[in-house]
């Protein structure tokens, strides 16, 4: 086995966050999709996902102008699954990302073609880390919930009054600000305090000297309507981790999930009958600790295991009934088989990974 000197995606260094693997054209080799997840100090600027077929001897081209233009600038991604949407025996692409719609692009052969609007999908805009895919209520289509920020924080969201980021060089010195905002009242608030602001952005701190001058200004009070027409805007309508039903007759119905899967933001999920009673369950995981001291750090998760009824339907189990009980920043699980041990493997930011051993007893 020899390392490859190719510079995948596409010849140069990139802040990559996601790959997936299926034959897309069927020809007997594996292509790669490769999600970019952020353009080093510019964040908000949208960036690029790649298709990229092996041309048999494990060489990899990009082909993505040819095939899916659409992933070109598509935004902030963070997760991307191969899954046959239509079973047609092709597999289409979903993709997730932060300030972004799930996205869809159904494979067509020759071409992947955007058809988010018409899978109902076009209204999902959020902050999402992570999709775990599954046919969750045994129809034959293949369903998947999307991991979001959730709803235990100090970020509200909806469509008529949705979170917005400002990304611009405000004060023209050739780096650019990126400022959330969010609805009060159906007025639009900075959610940076006047601090961080000024010291931000120093040429308004003559305008606010006092923070009683700066607490009830609006994004309308604080700059020019030029410079809101200049910036990129992005926007996030809904923070929720949501499961979406496949009608099968090209659509897809959002079905709410337990309450307690909202309780912090959803970076992993892992697929499985973990109670052998032949429905698909899913073991939910994330937190986070690198957070303002404003918002204050989420960690509302403990890992928590949703058990499955075959029906679309899921129940929230408690540590004692599921023995799931992991602190930290969970990233990533996964499945493997160790010997006669199913095990589950739990990865941490910085901190050591957990194998958990699965009993696969059935529920009475």
């Amino acid at each position: 086995m020899v390392k490859s000197g190719q510079i995948l995606p596409a010849g140069k260094f990139e802040s990559t966050s996601s790959v997936d693997y299926a034959d897309i054209d069927n020809d007997g080799d594996l292509d790669l999709f490769v999600g970019v997840r952020v353009m080093p100090f510019l964040y908000g600027v949208p960036v690029n996902g790649y298709i990229l077929r092996n041309n048999g001897r494990g060489e990899f081209g990009d082909v993505t102008g040819q095939v899916a233009p659409g992933l070109k600038e598509i935004g902030l991604i963070t997760d991307g699954h191969w899954v046959d949407v239509n079973n047609d025996k092709l597999p289409d692409l979903l993709v997730s990302g932060e300030w972004m719609p799930i996205k869809l692009f159904i494979n067509q052969g020759e071409k992947f073609i955007d058809k988010t609007k018409d899978y109902g999908l076009d209204s999902t805009a959020g902050w999402y880390h992570t999709i775990a895919t599954g046919d969750f209520n045994e129809d034959g289509f293949i369903d998947f919930i999307a991991g979001n920020h959730g709803i235990n924080s100090r970020f509200k969201a909806n469509e008529a009054e949705p979170l917005r980021m400002y990304v611009s060089d405000f004060d023209e010195n050739g780096k650019l600000e990126q400022i959330i905002t969010h609805y009060n009242h159906g007025h639009e608030y900075p959610m940076v305090l006047r601090q961080d602001l000024v010291a931000q952005l120093p040429g308004l701190k003559r305008k606010y000297l006092h923070y009683r001058n700066y607490s009830e200004q609006t994004m309308n009070d604080i700059f020019s309507k030029e410079q809101l027409q200049n910036a990129l805007v992005l926007r996030a309508n809904t923070l929720e981790t949501t499961l979406w039903i496949n009608s099968g007759k090209e659509s897809f119905a959002k079905k709410t999930l337990p309450i307690e899967v909202q309780f912090s933001p959803q970076y992993a999920m892992l697929v499985d009958d973990f109670d052998r009673d032949g429905h698909q369950d899913v073991l939910t995981g994330g937190n986070l600790y690198r957070a303002k001291p404003e918002t204050g750090i989420y960690d509302g998760s403990y890992g928590l295991l949703l058990k499955g009824d075959g029906k679309g339907n899921f129940k929230a189990l408690n540590s004692m009934e599921s023995g799931v009980f992991i602190k930290g920043e969970i990233r990533g699980v996964k499945a493997l088989n160790l010997g006669n041990k199913n095990v589950v493997l739990v990865a941490r930011n910085n901190d050591s990974p957990l194998a958990l051993t699965v009993q696969t007893r059935k529920e009475k």
